[in-house]
């Protein structure tokens, strides 16, 4: 996949052009808080499968990979970036979600 160029591109950014990319994608997938983004996007491609290991990745669904990658990313630039308040309303969706989790009550 192209996780390494993309991590790349946004260290050398400043660590912006990713910023809440890895909240957005926990709740684009209604789970996995302690992952990171690249396994929250393999987990986007693949729903339903249990397990990171269980992901095979060949050549085929290495294709389907990196176009969820590519179109979760275009999707999440435009909420941040294309409507007034969109990193708000990104944290305020994560914000939500983390305060549904059983985990998260008191």
């Amino acid at each position: 996949m192209f996780t390494t160029y993309i991590a790349g591109f946004d260290a050398g950014g400043g660590h912006t052009l990713l910023e809440g990319f890895r909240e957005w994608l926990i709740v684009q997938v209604n789970g996995a808080n302690n992952l990171v983004w690249e396994a929250l996007v393999l987990m986007l491609a693949f729903p339903g499968e249990t397990g990171l290991s269980s992901v095979r990745v060949d050549e085929e669904r290495n294709a389907v990979a990196v176009g969820v990658l590519f179109d979760a990313l275009e999707r999440f630039l435009a909420d941040r970036d294309g409507r007034p308040g969109g990193r708000n309303m990104i944290q305020a969706a994560y914000d939500q979600w983390l305060s549904q989790q059983s985990w998260m009550q008191p």
